[in-house]
């Protein structure tokens, strides 16, 4: 979504609200395709005259898979930023410096990757559905890697005897 910020570009100094939503399609993140409902994002900015200073917070929900049953599961995401944008034409990449800056043209700003590189460390690296999830342990039964339990056919089933024998190789 598209912020305008051209009454800040002619009033350099002056400090403006905005509240606005930004839909951000599904991501891969972490190898795991998430949705992510619409962004609520709320915050000030104001011109600099060389870049575009917006801060505030941002709110939404994202969906996954429990690693453990794969259920779908929701994480609800709040996150306070704020960051630095400056006209493309105009920036000159400093390597001292630590500060991320986004980059625009003309008099809108596209918020869409700010938010999503404001949700991301928000993120659980796994998500869980509940402390205790056992997941879809019922068809693994308990002697499944029990070394009796090798079918004789198995090509490794001459490393097993070598073991149990406790001979050298």
């Amino acid at each position: 979504m598209l912020l305008n910020i051209s009454s800040a570009l002619k009033n350099v100094g002056e400090v403006y609200d905005f509240s606005i939503t930004v839909n951000i399609p599904a991501q891969n993140i972490y190898g795991e395709t998430l949705e992510i409902e619409p962004v609520n994002v709320n915050g000030i900015f104001t011109s600099t005259g060389t870049e575009i200073l917006l801060s505030g917070i941002l709110e939404t929900e994202v969906y996954g898979n429990c690693a453990v049953c794969l259920k779908t599961v929701s994480e609800h995401i709040t996150a306070k930023f704020s960051e630095v944008f400056m006209k493309s034409r105009e920036y000159v990449p400093n390597e001292d410096s630590d500060v991320e800056v986004f980059l625009y043209d003309g008099y809108e700003i596209d918020l869409s990757e700010m938010v999503l590189q404001n949700i991301i460390p928000q993120l659980p690296l796994k998500f869980i559905c509940k402390a205790n999830c056992n997941g879809n342990n019922a068809f693994i039964k308990e002697d499944a890697f029990n070394s009796e339990s090798l079918p004789k056919d198995n090509p490794f089933s001459v490393l097993q005897k070598l073991l149990k024998n406790d001979e050298e190789v």
